[in-house]
């Protein structure tokens, strides 16, 4: 979905200019301020459908993520979003240019959905997205080792998921970040995960073979594929956009080998995965 209009800039970014030390906003902070605007609209007039809605949603995090990955500024993220929202306060819901707005998003959106795979990619690694149907896969990141970790559909939905071409791997655990005990991730920081000591670690619920397919009628790989709680699932697709987590995989004898995952733009592609 491409960025808005230069038309809605005049509405959500208009306060901007009446204090000069905010005059100054860059190309990403100018989408990111346009989606935060529409979707507050949104909200007050009902715009868009709720398939329309959830990608709005997810593509006000990826420009939002651009920022923070860019500048690590969270005060001026915060700031473009309550200056958004001023700048459309008043708006009528029956504007004409809210309207036009409104249906070039829906024709946007209309072209996003008719996509079937999508690459997204970050500092170090890409999230792929798909919805072809090839196999269970909906988003993911290929991490090495022939491990491969992100979302798979499951009875309830998409399920965080690690595979793994090894057949000998007993088990599997994340350790994801715990902020109330370390805070954001910082600069220093960057492109590593978190220190264990500062994380929480949780197992996956149960196990089943590995799903990767390489067309709909071939038969699935060799491997093992670990299922995570639905807790896992929500708290893997709204981490921070900067921060990078580690997985771990052990087997019978207790050896094990740990890989690093990018958060990145991770919830456009679970948003995207999930748009079936």
């Amino acid at each position: 979905m491409k960025h808005f209009n230069t038309l809605i800039i005049t509405i959500c970014l208009s306060i901007f200019y009446a204090n000069s030390a905010s005059a100054q906003v860059s190309p990403l902070e100018q989408t990111f301020a346009e989606r935060v605007a529409m979707r507050e609209l949104d909200k007050r007039c009902n715009l868009f459908t709720p398939f329309e809605r959830r990608a709005m949603n997810a593509f006000v995090m990826q420009a939002r993520g651009d920022i923070l990955r860019q500048s690590w500024n969270m005060d001026r993220v915060n700031l473009l979003i309550s200056q958004a929202k001023q700048g459309v306060a008043n708006k009528s819901c029956s504007d004409p240019m809210v309207l036009s707005e409104t249906n070039r998003l829906k024709k946007a959106y209309n072209g996003w959905k008719s996509q079937f795979i999508v690459q997204y990619p970050g500092e170090k690694s890409s999230w792929t997205a798909s919805r072809a149907g090839v196999d269970n896969w909906r988003a993911w990141q290929d991490v090495g080792g022939g491990v491969k970790v992100g979302y798979v559909l499951a009875q309830n939905g998409l399920a965080f998921a690690i595979e793994t071409n090894n057949t000998s791997i007993a088990g599997a655990r994340i350790y994801l970040r715990n902020s109330l005990k370390i805070g954001l991730p910082t600069q220093s920081m960057r492109g590593r995960p978190a220190l264990r000591i500062g994380t929480d670690s949780y197992m996956a619920s149960y196990s089943i073979e590995a799903q990767t397919k390489r067309s709909v009628d071939s038969r699935a790989a060799s491997g093992k594929l670990f299922v995570f709680s639905n807790e896992v699932t929500r708290k893997t697709a709204t981490l921070d956009p900067r921060d990078y987590y580690e997985i771990e995989l052990f087997d019978a004898m207790g050896r094990t080998s740990s890989y690093v995952v990018e958060v990145g733009d991770v919830i456009t592609a679970f948003a995207f995965g999930a748009e079936l």
